[in-house]
Parts: structure tokens; sequence; C-alpha cells
């Protein structure tokens, strides 16, 4: 039956704060089109040029220094500032994460279907218009892939749906929709209970940073308290950015560091062009499994969550992304 859902107020009292909206975009392709394996970064790219583009009213210049900074969709979204005096970056995490096709397919032909996922965080669900419209326009005027300035890689935007929900958006016109908070959103995922142990997949690579270094850990080494801790930062930081209240810093817990049930980990390289920097980024992580007891059940509710929101470095391209089943 498993064991009743409770969301530990004392280590968990932010989830009340956090909402998020996951939405599936479908599209038709118009002429060929040529993309990655790996079309998270295609996709980013394209609708960063494309929201931009939509939104901004000084394209020459840089959104630092520009006045419109907190107004302007497209900074708030992809230029995220950080105004919390207490974290140390002076960027943000994005409250956007793009969820490329899991087919590493690389050629589509004219009517065939481009499906991708989209998710808003916080205050961000309110650009959702903004972002249907940039994709709209990303497939129609500019184009996704290799060989779009010769008229390749064009589409056709045809719905957006809330996940697991109604349509969002089709042939012009928006059809309502709201955002989840995070603790609605575990009840409705989990059922109400939590099995006794879950198994953790992942479905793209897992990039972790740990005491100020990548965390790279052989097929062995792997340790669930930093997992567990990159998971609680990340979604701590939302929460503080783009929730409903004011945050203090996070205290981070002491994360049990017992060793897992069954891990099974290798790594993966995966290459991406950046074109602001003009140049080829090497982004492997860790592709594998992980299997978490009992020692790991009062932070069943962080691991769930994270499986709409990621974890680790590069979620806005789509990594970190991984499925929680039981055991």
């Amino acid at each position: 039956m498993g064991v009743p859902m409770d969301v530990d107020r004392t280590a968990l009292p932010w989830l009340e704060h956090l909402w998020f909206g996951a939405y599936e975009i479908s599209a038709e392709v118009l002429t060929s089109m040529s993309l990655p394996p790996f079309k998270g970064s295609t996709l980013r790219g394209g609708l960063s040029r494309a929201l931009r583009e939509l939104c901004c009213v000084r394209p020459k210049g840089s959104c630092r220094t520009c006045p419109l900074r907190t107004a302007c969709v497209y900074s708030r979204t992809f230029e995220s500032p950080n105004p919390l005096p207490w974290h140390r970056s002076p960027t943000a995490p994005v409250p956007y994460v793009i969820e490329p096709p899991q087919d590493p397919k690389e050629g589509f032909s004219v009517g065939e279907e481009l499906n991708f996922g989209l998710v808003l965080v916080g205050g961000a669900c309110s650009c959702l218009p903004y972002f249907v419209l940039a994709l709209e326009q990303l497939g129609e005027r500019i184009g996704l892939g290799r060989g779009k300035t010769k008229g390749s890689g064009r589409y056709k935007l045809k719905e957006v749906r809330q996940r697991g929900g109604g349509l969002i958006y089709s042939d012009g016109k928006f059809h309502g929709g709201r955002p989840q908070r995070a603790d609605e959103w575990l009840k409705e995922r989990t059922g109400g209970r939590f099995p006794g142990s879950v198994s953790i997949r992942f479905l793209t690579p897992l990039r972790l940073h740990f005491k100020g270094r990548n965390y790279f850990p052989g097929p062995d080494g792997f340790r669930p308290s930093v997992f567990l801790e990159s998971l609680y930062r990340r979604l701590y930081l939302l929460a503080a950015l783009y929730g409903d209240t004011e945050l203090p810093p996070p205290q981070v817990p002491a994360f049990p560091d017992v060793p897992p049930l069954d891990a099974r980990f290798s790594w993966m390289d995966w290459e991406r062009y950046s074109g602001r920097q003009g140049v080829r980024m090497k982004l492997g992580g860790l592709m594998g499994e992980v299997a978490l007891g009992e020692d790991y059940r009062d932070w069943f509710p962080l691991i769930y969550l994270g499986e709409a929101l990621h974890v680790g470095k590069a979620t806005s391209f789509g990594l970190g992304r991984y499925k929680v089943t039981k055991k």
C-alpha cells in the first residue's frame, strides 16, 4: 500500500511557496529539419532568439544596462538577475526548463511531428503567452537546426497542453490553465502515498556540483547525499527567487550518507554549440539508475519533485531529468 503521504513541514516548509506549470508542445514540420541527437540546446537557443526579438525594445543593447530589465519578459526569464543577498552567484537559476524529445532522431520530414516539453516556475508562469508566441515565430519565421537560413527547419505550432491536463493553446487561441503548487503536484503524482523504496532512472545526463567542483564519481562511487543536497539547493532557490514570499537563507539538512540499494552509472559525452561564444562545448554527465531505500524515505517528496524540475547543471537545456518508480 505504501507509506502515507506527508510532506515534512519542518524540513520542507517552503514547498507551499513554490509553484510551476508543465506543458507539452506539439508542432508539425513544414520543411525538412535536421536536428542533433540531443535537441535541448537547439530548442533553448531558438526560443531565446525568438523571445528576445518578440520582447526587446533595445535589441542592440545589453540586458544588464537596460532600464526595463526587471519588466522585460526576456530579461526576467533568460537573463535572470540575482536579487538575493545570501546567494553568492551573480546569476540565478532560470525559471524554465526545456524537455527535448527523448528520441535521438536527427532528420524530420514534412508532415512529421516534433513534440517537447516546457516547464515554467513561479512568476514566470504568467509569461506563458509570450513563450507560446515566441515558439510560434520560431517555427514560422526563424526555423530550427541546420540549414534554417535556406528555409529548412520550419514548423507550425499545433497546440500546447498542460501536462496531464487540458488544452492551453491551439489555432491562435488560449484556453486557460493554471500552474500548480509543489505540494499539490506531489499529492497528485504519488496518489497520496510513498513506496518503501524508489528507483531513480536518469533520462538525460546529470551534472552535479559539489564543494566548488564538478562531481564525477566512478561507477561505484555515487553518493545520494550529494544528489540530494544539489536538489535541495536548486528547489529552494527556485522558491526563493520565483515563489510568492521572501525566504531566508537555506538551512541545508544533513542528508543520510547511506550507500544506495543499487547504483549503475556510466559517463555520457554530449557536445553543444554556443552561438554566443562561437565555440563547441562538451557537457557530458552521468547516465544510469540508482535505488534508494527506507533511509531516504523522509526525502522522497524532494526526490519526486525533482522529477518535474530536474537537478544539477544545465537544466534549462533539459539535463538532469529523471523518472522515479517504485522499487
